[in-house]
């Protein structure tokens, strides 16, 4: 009967049971069915089916946020310079900006703050924030927010923008009225349209293909020509044959809505070498060195060209096993075009050769959060923290 609700899960919602394991929904299950009273997991289902209350208390159960102020900074950076030269072009501009999943409010308020501190004004920006869980929206509304919310964010800021209350950091009015929260699923969206930017961060990785392409698509729409799309740091492949080209800035993992006509992606060379053997996908044709082989890996990265950067990549670490900035480009690429796992293994073998790895050792942690490995996460950010401390003593 598990198989059912994950298949109704499914349906409703475009979860992928793998993505976060059979047993964390079969726990969620338990917990429901303990909670109401009931010990057959037949009778549960029954009851799923009869009534969209208990459909929405599982979700609850389910969905746990894991979020915080200006998550990963860069995005938030890229924005701020985006808004800053656009501004100069279009200064009456109200922009309007989608964000989804909201969870409890840290992202669309982060957007509030990046566009306050860019140098809009109030009245020239509006955020509609959606999610499917209403406990994460009430909170969201409520605006009162613990430590653990402002993991890496300057004081200066939660000074100009938060009021310590008695219940933690209450966040000022003048950004609370920027955000209009609503409940809201991205596959259900059909009508929502012209906004200039869209933050969808952390949601695809858990679809299975059909609802991420459907989902893709209603993003699409909602978009204007040229509208920005942020997304998370391991759903770039996700966009692959899609509306969305790369924006230029590849840390920020930001994506430009295009017209298909006019895109122009890259794609690789194919080269038959006789009729018997398939097709091999090789690199376009340069004189290379094995030095530049690695900077050039990165630069195809850089601008989505991941079958050609795969190949660079792969070339240089034949030749160079043991360069652990290498793994990590692997990785990185990987994890661009979803596979998360091969991605993990290329991240764990650069901190084994070398355990300073910064930059694989991030990749991962995030990676394991987003997986629920909530455990692993933590060693990894201790590890990343004693790091960090090192550097600055130093």
């Amino acid at each position: 009967m598990q198989a059912h609700i994950e298949l109704l899960l499914r349906q409703k919602i475009g979860l992928d049971a793998k993505t976060i394991g059979s047993s964390t929904i079969s726990l969620a299950i338990k917990q429901r069915m303990q909670t109401i009273g009931i010990n057959d997991i037949k009778e549960y289902c029954l009851l799923l089916q009869q009534t969209s209350q208990e459909w929405q208390l599982l979700i609850e159960v389910i969905v746990i946020p894991e979020t915080w102020f200006l998550r990963d900074k860069e995005p938030f950076l890229f924005l701020q310079e985006f808004i800053k030269k656009e501004y100069l072009k279009q200064r009456q501009k109200l922009w309007r900006i989608l964000s989804i999943p909201c969870s409890t409010g840290e992202e669309p308020y982060s957007i509030a703050i990046s566009l306050l501190e860019a140098g809009l004004l109030g009245h020239q920006f509006t955020i509609d924030a959606f999610d499917v869980s209403y406990r994460s929206l009430e909170k969201a509304k409520m605006g009162i927010y613990t430590k653990n919310s402002f993991r890496g964010v300057n004081n200066d800021v939660i000074d100009r923008y938060f009021d310590l209350q008695s219940q933690g950091y209450e966040l000022k009015e003048m950004i609370k009225r920027q955000v209009k929260f609503s409940y809201g699923n991205i596959l259900e969206f059909n009508s929502l349209n012209n906004y200039d930017i869209a933050f969808c961060r952390n949601l695809l990785i858990y679809f299975d293909r059909g609802s991420r392409a459907k989902a893709i698509d209603n993003l699409a729409k909602a978009l204007t020509e040229k509208g920005l799309l942020f997304i998370g740091h391991s759903e770039s492949g996700c966009l692959i044959d899609s509306p969305f080209v790369g924006a230029g800035h590849p840390k920020a993992f930001v994506f430009r809505k295009e017209n298909r006509a006019s895109a122009k992606p890259t794609k690789p060379t194919i080269v038959k070498t006789s009729p018997s053997p398939p097709p091999v996908v090789v690199a376009e044709k340069e004189k290379t060195t094995e030095a530049s082989l690695l900077k050039q890996a990165q630069t195809k990265a850089d601008n989505n060209d991941f079958s050609n950067a795969l190949t660079l990549c792969q070339t240089y670490i034949k030749q160079n096993p043991l360069d652990s900035d290498a793994h990590t480009l692997l990785g990185e690429i990987y994890q661009a075009q979803g596979e998360i796992q091969t991605a993990m293994g290329c991240y764990q073998k650069a901190l084994y050769l070398n355990p300073n790895q910064y930059s694989a050792l991030v990749h991962l942690m995030l990676i394991k959060q987003q997986l629920g490995d909530r455990a692993g996460a933590l060693i990894l950010q201790q590890r990343i923290d004693r790091l960090a401390k090192g550097n600055q003593s130093s």
